[in-house]
């Protein structure tokens, strides 16, 4: 009776260590936005999908990139529950972190758009001077897409038309390029929205197509 006595007192001792080391070990879901870049696909209701980034700064504020724009909010975590709220539409949105860094459960409370999934970009600002980049248009006309990239933020575009030395720009964490192209000679010019998703990958549309494209590092 003695040993059975001392086995519960020692249980009781035990824990609430046993509950402090859990606790404490507990995963920090910050660290797994703070600083992080993203991307993936959305769809407003009744419009086609279209592909998105988003960089969580550490804090506490974010920038959204689509098409249309740049769209600055904040983020915050609760557990490993995200929620991200936006500066001039009010819109928010929630997720839930996984333990292996992924975005899951992903909603938009206003109910205007479904988010089709979000991934982690490891390098956001990889060196794009002096490369070329291939690919073509998955939605819509069969266009073959073809970018250069040059010294300086210039860069020539073959994707219907031929588009040279003309001006882009780069998001803060290096992952969107935008550009609005002027054709040379007649044509029409366009605007370029890409999302570089890896080293070697490139996703985005166009405006003269409206459509989606994905070219790869050469």
């Amino acid at each position: 009776m003695k040993k059975y006595v001392n086995t519960i007192l020692a249980i009781l001792f035990y824990a609430p260590l046993l509950l402090s080391c859990k606790k404490d070990s507990a995963k920090d879901y910050t660290a797994s936005i703070a600083g992080k870049t993203w991307w993936g696909v959305f769809t407003y209701t009744g419009k086609d999908a279209e592909y998105y980034s988003m960089h969580f700064n550490a804090d506490n504020t974010l920038l959204w990139s689509q098409f249309s724009g740049d769209y600055t909010g904040r983020w915050v975590v609760n557990g490993a529950a995200l929620t991200m709220s936006f500066d001039v539409s009010k819109a928010e949105i929630k997720a839930s972190i996984s333990d292996d860094d992924k975005l899951l459960n992903i909603t938009d409370k206003t109910g205007n758009s479904v988010i089709n999934y979000c991934e982690l970009i490891a390098n956001p600002n990889i060196p794009v001077d002096n490369t070329v980049w291939k690919g073509k248009i998955v939605t819509g006309a069969p266009y073959l897409v073809e970018m250069s990239f040059r010294p300086a933020f210039k860069i020539d575009l073959q994707i219907g038309y031929t588009y040279t030395n003309n001006t882009y720009t780069r998001s803060p964490s290096g992952a969107v390029i935008r550009a609005d192209i002027k054709p040379v000679g007649s044509g029409a010019g366009t605007t370029l929205f890409g999302v570089i998703i890896s080293g070697s990958e490139m996703k985005g549309c166009d405006k003269i197509s409206n459509n989606q494209w994905e070219a790869t590092k050469q």
